[in-house]
């Protein structure tokens, strides 16, 4: 039988997920996530978060935005990622060194830098694949 959080692991070292994101990742067994985890049916599998208590949480299905240390919007993977390429377009085709997306007038999502976005992204089409 296929291992799912082996394939995951795999999958964020491929991407250089662990690199990226560094300090401030977290796992699903970290304080935040063991939390939230207790107030949502969803799979959650692993997190980002600043030390003000700002990014977000990957679970199998959707990213729950976090702003201090709570989630403040929940939106679907294939949402989130759309929001990525369209910030990207936005953006000229390149990702600026930014250290937000801002997913609509109000709501931004701490992100960290370019490079750990782009591995997010890689990450939740791997989802999307795997739930087909």
């Amino acid at each position: 039988m296929i291992n799912f959080d082996n394939i995951l692991a795999a999958r964020l070292k491929r991407n250089n997920f662990l690199e990226y994101a560094g300090e401030n990742f977290r796992s699903k067994d970290s304080k935040l996530l063991r939390r939230i985890g207790e107030t949502t049916d969803l799979e959650i599998l692993f997190g980002v978060e600043n030390d003000s208590g700002e990014g977000f949480i990957l679970t199998r299905t959707s990213m729950l935005i976090v702003s201090d240390h709570s989630v403040v919007k929940k939106i679907a993977n294939a949402e989130f990622n759309r929001l990525v390429r369209e910030d990207i377009r936005r953006k000229g085709g390149k990702q600026q060194r930014a250290e937000y997306l801002y997913l609509d007038e109000v709501t931004k999502c701490w992100v960290k830098n370019p490079e750990l976005i782009s591995a997010v992204g890689n990450t939740v089409l791997f989802l999307e694949n795997c739930l087909e």
